[in-house]
C-alpha cells in the first residue's frame, strides 16, 4: 500500500524505542498513521483508567455518602447565603415593587368567542403541540422497581431525595440527611441510579417487563406550577428571565414564544434536542418531559398538592406499598412529608397573593396560558379555566388587586 518500506534493522530499532521515539523511525508516509495509532491507544488507555475508578466508586456508593462533611458544609452555607442575599434584593412580600413591575395595562383576549376546550382544536390559534421531546432524568430504587420522573417544580428535589432514601435506607438518616432540604447538589445518592430516560433505564437495568415496575411522575396544576415557577426564578432567585425581570405579562408571552420555537425545532430535528435554560426547564410544559408520548400509558401519576394530607400522600403511600416498600419506611416518609414545607416554597408569600390574582383575572393572560399548556390541563386531568365567563377583557391591572 505504501512505496516506503522499513528495513529490518530499523523495527529492531523501534522496537526498544518509546512510542513518541518509535515514530521518528518510520518513513513520513506512515509516521502520521502510526502516531495518531499510538495517540489513540494512549487515550483509550487514559479513558479506560477513569472508566475503571469512576466504577470503582460507584461501586461504593451505598455505603458512604459521595460528598465530603466538608464539602456538604460549604454547599450548605453557600445556600444560605444566597437565600438570604436573594430575600434581601427583592422581598417577596416587597407589594410595592411588585406592583408598580406589574402596573401594565393587560390587552383583550384574541380568541374570545371560544371556550378554553375549543381554544387548541384549530391550529389557527397556535396552541402548542403534546409529547414534544425534552431532556428527561429518572430517579430509579431498582431493589423496590420503582422509577420517578423528575419534574421542576413538580417536587423534584423531594423525590429524589425518597428514592435515595429507598436505595440508603437507615444510611440515609445516620448520616443526617433531609428528604425536605437536601439539594440537587449535595444529595446523598449524587446521580446513582439517574437515567435520560425510559430506553436508557431499561437497556441499562435489564428490564424485560415494565408492567412489574411502577413507573411515576409527578404533575401539577398548570396555573399553579406556572406561578411557582416564576415567582422561584424571576423573584426569589432573581434570573433575568428572558429579559422580563419580575414582570409577569412578559415572561408569560416569552414562555410561550420561546416554548413554540423549541417545539418547531424539536420536531424538525428527530436526533438532536435544542438546548434550555434552566428558567426553561422550570416553565415549559410537563407533558414534554419523561418520554411521555413513547409512555404516556406505563406511567401512574401522583397529583402534587401544597398540603401534604391531602391526595399526594395517599397515591404516593399506595405506589410505595404496592411495590413492597416496608411500612417502616414508608411511616418515615409520611411523617416527614407532614412535618413542613420544602425550601423552595412560594405557596405563602404576597406575592404569591398578588400574582395569582392578576393572572387569574385577566382573559388576555389566561387565554394564553391555555395556549402554551394545554395539554398538561388535559393529559393531567386538570379542570380548564372558564375563559367566556370572564368576559373579554375582566381585568385591566392596576389598582383591582388583593390588599
Amino acid at each position: 500500500m505504501f512505496d516506503e518500506k522499513i528495513t529490518t534493522a530499523e523495527y529492531g530499532q523501534a522496537g526498544r524505542a518509546t512510542p513518541i521515539e518509535y515514530a521518528a523511525f518510520l518513513p513520513t508516509r506512515l509516521r502520521l498513521s502510526h502516531i495518531l495509532m499510538v495517540i489513540f491507544i494512549l487515550s483509550a488507555s487514559v479513558l479506560a483508567f477513569a472508566e475503571y475508578h469512576r466504577r470503582a466508586a460507584d461501586s461504593t456508593v451505598f455505603e458512604s455518602s459521595t460528598l465530603s462533611k466538608e464539602r456538604i458544609a460549604s454547599v450548605g452555607k453557600r445556600n444560605v447565603e444566597q437565600e438570604t442575599t436573594t430575600q434581601k434584593s427583592l422581598i417577596l412580600d416587597d407589594l410595592e415593587t411588585i406592583k408598580l413591575n406589574n402596573a401594565d395595562p393587560l390587552p383583550p383576549r384574541m380568541f374570545e368567542s371560544l371556550t378554553a376546550d375549543q381554544l387548541c382544536q384549530s391550529a389557527s390559534t397556535g396552541c402548542l403541540s403534546p409529547f414534544i421531546r425534552m431532556t428527561t432524568l429518572l430517579s430509579t430504587a431498582p431493589n423496590y422497581r420503582l422509577a420517578t420522573c423528575l419534574v421542576h417544580k413538580n417536587m423534584s428535589t423531594l423525590m429524589l431525595n425518597i428514592i435515595c432514601y429507598l436505595l440508603r435506607g437507615q444510611k440515609f438518616i445516620e448520616m443526617g440527611r433531609s428528604l425536605l432540604k437536601d439539594s440537587w447538589d449535595t444529595s446523598f445518592c449524587g446521580y446513582e441510579k439517574c437515567f435520560d430516560g425510559v430506553d436508557p433505564m431499561l437497556k441499562s437495568l435489564q428490564i424485560g417487563n415494565l408492567s412489574e415496575w411502577s413507573l411515576t411522575m409527578v404533575t401539577r396544576e398548570p396555573i399553579d406550577r406556572f406561578l411557582s415557577g416564576f415567582i422561584d426564578r424571576c423573584l426569589r432567585v432573581g434570573h433575568k428571565c428572558y429579559g422580563c425581570g419580575s414582570n409577569m405579562t412578559c415572561f408569560l408571552e416569552q414562555t410561550y414564544y420561546r416554548a413554540r420555537l423549541y417545539a418547531l425545532t424539536a420536531e424538525n430535528n428527530e436526533t438532536i434536542l435544542p438546548d434550555t435554560t434552566r428558567v426553561d426547564r422550570h416553565v415549559f410544559p410537563q407533558n414534554w418531559r419523561c418520554n411521555l408520548g413513547k409512555y404516556y400509558d406505563n406511567y401512574k401519576f401522583i397529583e402534587y398538592s401544597s398540603n401534604p394530607d391531602t391526595k399526594l400522600l395517599q397515591d404516593l403511600i399506595r405506589v410505595l406499598a404496592e411495590q413492597k416498600v416496608p411500612q417502616s419506611s414508608i411511616d418515615y416518609i409520611t411523617n416527614v412529608l407532614q412535618s413542613g414545607r420544602t425550601e423552595h416554597t412560594t405557596f405563602t408569600s404576597k406575592a404569591r397573593a398578588f400574582l395569582e390574582h392578576r393572572l387569574r383575572s385577566s382573559p388576555y393572560l389566561m387565554e394564553l396560558l391555555v395556549r402554551t399548556f394545554y395539554y398538561d390541563f388535559k393529559l393531567f386531568g386538570y379542570l380548564l379555566p372558564d375563559l367566556v365567563s370572564m368576559g373579554p377583557n375582566h381585568f385591566q391591572g392596576g389598582n383591582s388587586t388583593p390588599q
